[in-house]
């Protein structure tokens, strides 16, 4: 080896040297850090540690002072709740301390100056009588005796004597039929009834009392006889108020009301009709119900007012004519059991649209109950068929948009009902109603095969379009139903008809379907009896939910005094003149209506289960 190369190989051993020193260095260095790094770890891994062992000993001490808190609050609580439950007794009721109650009567009504003079406000009735403590009733507690001892001035007032004279002719009957209420502000003998019926005399309750530390029940013992406030003799008969109870409502009383009616007929009472409701500001009210409002009454009925959109129904209770405003509505919807009078009711009423409205008449069940319309009616048929009622809602439906449009362009109108009756005259528009009696036969698909669901589809559609968009057209779609539930009218439907009318049914659900929920107290059509042909409950214009009794006119009448009319000119022919245009085939085909001959293609049905077709005693109402 030469020296060079031992040279060379020298320094490639130093440099191995070096090289492994370094790394040596590098090594320890790393070994160093790691060391450095581990323990940095384990000291934050302790510190931790350390934070939960802090946090473990807070939590601890925490839970011990909520502890000693719940104690204390549970001790506290204890306490109150032993205080605040605490049996307590009260005494109240009957007559004790309340001023003498005056009874009033609807045919006591005073002239209007004379009630201003005297301080009376329009009640719908005046003052029979007074009612002073210790019942009884003696000369001296008459209203024109009462109020000419403290007005004396009127003792030779004209008005005032005309008025004490119609008082004093009242008082035979109200002797006769009403002799309770000597009884009513005598604290003994009503306390005696009530308790009997089971009405509060003396029980215990339970109430509730807010505390610090929350709600306690204790038990109240009180010993109270319902307080009368006010009495009524109304055109249905008695009505009682009894002043607010806490804690009871007409629900409580209803629960004693075979009780109470036993001890109403048993003072002399007719309780036959007895009914109770809620009043206002929490009062109880006991409906005698003992006198037919609608007795001995003919009303009129069937006229037909075009300049206000109105047809007269009958009357109500209180004696005011029944109106159905058809003007800014778009759909009535009609429920009723067979042989309530719904049909026979109605029959009138699209009578009296002869020559003034266009009539589509639809009979689900074909029948003859609406046969007299077919003189009038656009279209009329009483097959009973799935698919009868489609083509003429189909232009119906087409008929509202063209409506619309000859409307707005020639008078800038967007609303049928807006136009006075000489605007409607000079351009020969008429108000439009298509009548589905029985609605069900189209409405409800329960049995239907796939092709009549199809049908029944586009028969709902097309109802739910119109009763929601035919308002300003002045289209409106009639619905009636023996069946009132979800099936045979949607809640849509039901929801968007502004107008609603209840004769007779059998449950509070189909009550509901008809009506909507009402507020307590309202009429309720179940309570109508079936003897009651044409009685029912519906909103009338500005006079809210109301009973009413629907005329009649027998339909024999009316199909000979329709056969002098015709249908009014087609309204989509003249929708379409209006327009400048030529009427689509679909919108002027010829109606075809079904001949009057007993060969008619619509045949009849055999009457419906439950349908009484004997006289009634109410005639013409028999369906």
């Amino acid at each position: 080896m030469t020296r060079q190369q031992r040279r060379a190989l020298r320094a490639r051993r130093a440099e191995k040297r070096e090289d492994f020193l370094w790394q040596r260095s590098v090594k320890q260095q790393d070994s160093r850090l790691d060391a450095i790094e581990r323990d940095a770890d384990q000291a934050e891994r302790e510190y931790e540690k350390l934070s939960e062992k802090v946090a473990a000993i807070e939590s601890r001490a925490r839970q011990d002072i909520e502890k000693a808190v719940a104690e204390i609050v549970r001790q506290t609580a204890s306490e109150e709740k032993r205080v605040l439950s605490a049996p307590l007794t009260r005494y109240a009721g009957a007559g004790h301390g309340r001023p003498p109650t005056w009874v009033w009567h609807i045919k006591a009504t005073m002239p209007s100056g004379l009630a201003q003079r005297v301080g009376i406000s329009g009640q719908g009735g005046g003052p029979l009588l007074v009612l002073r403590p210790g019942g009884g009733v003696a000369e001296t507690d008459l209203a024109p005796n009462v109020i000419r001892a403290e007005m004396p001035e009127l003792a030779h007032d004209a008005a005032f004597v005309g008025w004490a004279d119609g008082v004093l002719a009242l008082l035979p009957e109200v002797s006769v039929r009403y002799s309770i209420l000597e009884l009513l502000r005598n604290d003994d003998r009503m306390a005696g009834l009530l308790e009997a019926a089971g009405i509060t005399s003396s029980s215990t309750v339970s109430e509730s009392v807010q505390g610090v530390y929350g709600v306690v029940d204790r038990k109240v013992t009180t010993a109270v006889v319902p307080s009368l406030s006010d009495a009524w003799i109304t055109r249905t008969g008695l009505r009682m108020v009894f002043a607010h109870q806490p804690g009871k409502s007409a629900k409580d009383w209803n629960s004693k009301l075979d009780a109470l009616r036993a001890g109403l007929k048993a003072a002399g009472l007719d309780a036959s009709n007895f009914k109770i409701s809620d009043g206002t500001d929490g009062t109880v009210v006991l409906h005698m119900n003992d006198v037919d409002p609608f007795a001995g009454t003919a009303p009129e009925s069937g006229t037909f007012d075009s300049e206000r959109g109105r047809s007269l129904l009958g009357i109500t209770e209180s004696g005011e004519e029944c109106w159905i405003t058809w003007a800014g509505s778009s759909g009535l919807v009609v429920g009723g059991v067979p042989g309530s009078g719904k049909t026979a009711s109605l029959l009138p009423v699209f009578s009296g649209m002869a020559e003034m409205c266009e009539l589509h008449v639809f009979d689900g069940k074909a029948g003859f109950d609406l046969h007299p319309l077919r003189h009038i009616a656009k279209t009329y048929d009483r097959s009973g068929d799935v698919t009868a009622p489609l083509e003429t809602l189909r232009r119906l439906d087409a008929l509202r948009t063209a409506r619309a449009e000859a409307l707005y362009e020639t008078l800038s109108a967007s609303n049928f009902w807006n136009l006075t009756q000489v605007q409607r005259d000079q351009l020969g528009v008429k108000p439009v109603f298509i009548v589905l009696d029985e609605c069900q036969t189209w409405l409800d698909t329960s049995g239907m095969d796939k092709e009549e669901k199809s049908v029944a589809d586009e028969v709902r559609k097309l109802v739910r379009t119109l009763v929601q968009k035919g308002r300003s057209a002045g289209i409106v779609v009639v619905l009636t139903t023996q069946k009132p539930d979800a099936t045979s009218i949607p809640t849509v439907i039901r929801d968007n008809a502004a107008l609603k009318i209840s004769f007779r049914v059998s449950t509070p659900e189909q009550a509901v379907t008809v009506l909507g929920r009402q507020a307590p107290g309202a009429p309720d059509p179940t309570e109508i009896m079936m003897s009651t042909k044409g009685r029912g409950v519906m909103e009338t214009e500005g006079m809210g939910i109301v009973l009413f009794q629907a005329g009649y006119r027998d339909p024999s009448d009316l199909d000979a005094e329709l056969a002098q009319h015709k249908p009014v000119e087609s309204q989509s022919a003249v929708a379409a003149r209006l327009l400048n245009r030529t009427e689509k085939a679909a919108l002027s085909a010829p109606h075809t209506r079904p001949s009057a001959s007993p060969q008619s293609a619509s045949r009849p049905t055999a009457p419906e289960t439950g349908e009484d077709t004997e006289p009634t005693g109410l005639e013409g109402f028999s369906l």
